[in-house]
């Protein structure tokens, strides 16, 4: 029952398929009224022989297909024997006239249209067929198992603190490092003497003290390759004077360093 039903709606389909087919070539041209009123009665037996050839060839039994290929090779086998029928036709009733653009593109509408439609239609019933319980399932599932999951009463309720920021100095974790070895002089003396502001700010908040100047890098710099060869863990600090708006693929400069 279900294979007549598919049977008879490709029937319809391909008759809808034809129309379309005329009626776009007509729209497309000039005088689309005209055309019409003088191909409508000729369209008639163009249909029926278009339709009787797809019969002819089971062209509409795609259940009797075992492949792709073979519903090619009907479609090509039905459209020209359907082709070769209006031509006689034509050459018959003496409708030498006719247009070739309005003959021929629909025909090549047709075919394109056929191709496309009746070969999507095959996989998509070949897949519902081969993947029944896959194909049955909706687009939307919901899993009980995942909702109760998700409820609230799985979360672990979170005491609200209000942070505290410290004033105080941070402190790395490394021991301080000696006179001579610290950093500290070189910054104050050498690389930050003109920004004195960015100094200040860096020494209220990081005892520099303890930071030295083997485990220290300075530099200005927008490229990413001069940190790039630095072993990881070998910097205890890091301090780039160039801006950072300068920076290309900022976001990988910063995972580096």
């Amino acid at each position: 029952m279900k294979s007549k039903i598919a049977k008879y709606s490709l029937f319809l389909l391909d008759l809808a398929i034809v129309l379309f087919s005329f009626l776009l070539v007509a729209k497309l041209r000039s005088g689309t009224r005209v055309i019409i009123s003088n191909y409508w009665r000729s369209l008639i037996p163009f249909t029926l022989v278009w339709i009787g050839s797809g019969m002819w060839g089971l062209k509409y039994s795609l259940g009797s297909i075992d492949s792709g290929a073979e519903l090619l090779k009907r479609i090509f086998k039905c459209n020209a024997v359907a082709i070769l029928g209006i031509m006689i036709l034509m050459y018959i009733f003496g409708k030498f006239h006719y247009s070739r653009y309005i003959v021929l593109g629909t025909i090549l509408s047709v075919v394109l249209i056929e191709l496309f439609v009746f070969v999507g239609l095959y996989y998509a019933f070949r897949f519902h067929k081969e993947n029944k319980t896959f194909a049955s399932t909706g687009l939307i599932t919901r899993s009980k198992e995942m909702e109760d999951l998700q409820s609230p009463k799985f979360y672990l309720e979170e005491q609200l603190q209000i942070p505290t920021i410290s004033s105080e100095a941070y402190i790395p974790p490394f021991s301080a490092a000696i006179p001579e070895d610290s950093i500290m002089v070189p910054l104050f003396q050498n690389y930050l003497k003109d920004y004195p502001d960015l100094l200040s700010f860096i020494n209220d908040f990081v005892d520099i003290s303890r930071f030295s100047m083997a485990r220290t890098l300075v530099l200005n710099s927008e490229t990413y390759f001069n940190i790039q060869n630095e072993a990881e863990s070998s910097r205890h600090l890091f301090i780039n004077l160039h801006k950072i708006n300068d920076f290309r693929r900022l976001n990988y400069y910063f995972i580096r360093v």
